[in-house]
């Protein structure tokens, strides 16, 4: 005899499929989306409309559909802070715990932290990943091995006016780092002083890792990583640095929502817990390049960086009582490091 989830995945893939359809709002890169286009239609015989684009400009798109009385929009994948902040307040999303069934994804022995991913206590949003980010790059022809191995060694003034740093004061991973600096790894008056050393800001981050690539900053702080490791494997000096403090981890742009009043529940359904899954989180994690929230996802085809290492300590950054600092940090940023 059949388990009741197998009789209700069996149900939901077969209403899927009737739905034929599944609309999505992404705010990361078009890898993913080619992805599950494939996936989707050859696994389920669902066809993807995956709009890809930065999560201010999809989160007024929604906003400008729902005035027009327009509902287009399963799923919303995009970063933490702002569907929580924004979305779930206005009535744009539904919570989730009540559509997941599948054992495999209700497992808590199987996530990193030991329970479901779940951003925030309602419900709203899944972090689907739990990437590992290394703050700190340095070239190799400058900064000697274990010459920095604290944040407080950045305070050396030494590194006056040396160290490149992508713009805290507004969303990405400078935003994401002060916010996790000032909540839990270190505190606001480390941040005061790190600002006395006059790093140099910028919101390019391609610019900014060439500049430690070439040699123009010794250090860089709070770059895209994908950025340094481009510049890396094409043969820069190039290394990371995980502080003694510790760092965080993030799901970057895979953290998911649902949408209320989606036009294909039963789709939405099924890729909420398909993506919860081995299956799903491979996938998933291969296309986005980053560590999965599931323990028993295979890492072997991440870079080093990517991958959470023994004896590191981890801070989840993408727990709601810490993203939703994210966007008040913007104006404490502006402050402390004097950004207009």
């Amino acid at each position: 005899m059949k388990e009741s989830w197998e009789n209700e995945w069996e149900k939901v893939s077969l209403e899927a499929r009737r739905e034929k359809a599944l609309s999505i709002y992404y705010a990361g890169g078009p890898e993913v989306r080619e992805t599950l286009i494939r996936v989707l239609r050859d696994r389920f015989g669902i066809e993807l409309d995956m709009v890809v684009g930065r999560a201010p400009e999809l989160i007024t798109k929604l906003r400008r559909e729902r005035s027009a009385g327009l509902y287009l929009l399963d799923i919303f994948m995009t970063g933490t802070g702002s569907p929580t902040a924004i979305l779930a307040p206005e009535g744009i999303l539904d919570p989730m715990a009540g559509i997941i069934f599948l054992p495999e994804a209700l497992d808590k022995k199987s996530w990193w932290e030991g329970e479901v991913p779940w951003v925030d206590k309602d419900g709203y949003q899944l972090s689907l990943l739990a990437s590992p980010k290394v703050p700190i790059s340095i070239n190799t022809q400058i900064v000697r091995t274990g010459e920095i191995a604290s944040y407080r060694d950045l305070l050396d003034s030494k590194w006056k006016g040396e160290i490149a740093m992508e713009d805290p004061s507004t969303l990405g991973s400078g935003n994401a780092w002060i916010t996790a600096i000032a909540t839990a790894v270190m505190d606001l008056d480390y941040l005061r002083s790190l600002a006395k050393q006059e790093p140099v800001i910028s919101r390019d981050s391609r610019v900014l890792a060439e500049g430690v690539a070439r040699g123009k900053y010794p250090v860089g702080l709070a770059i895209k990583g994908e950025e340094i490791t481009a510049f890396k494997k094409a043969g820069a000096p190039l290394d990371f640095v995980t502080p003694k403090e510790g760092t965080y981890v993030t799901a970057g742009a895979a953290c998911l929502s649902l949408v209320s009043r989606a036009p294909h529940p039963a789709a939405a359904k099924l890729f909420i817990n398909w993506a919860l899954t081995r299956e799903g989180g491979t996938i998933l994690s291969r296309a986005h390049g980053y560590q999965s929230s599931r323990n028993d996802v295979p890492t072997d085809f991440l870079e080093p960086e990517n991958v959470r290492q023994p004896g590191i300590k981890y801070f989840n950054q993408d727990k709601h009582e810490y993203s939703s600092q994210k966007i008040p940090m913007q104006d404490v940023a502006k402050e402390i490091f004097r950004i207009r």
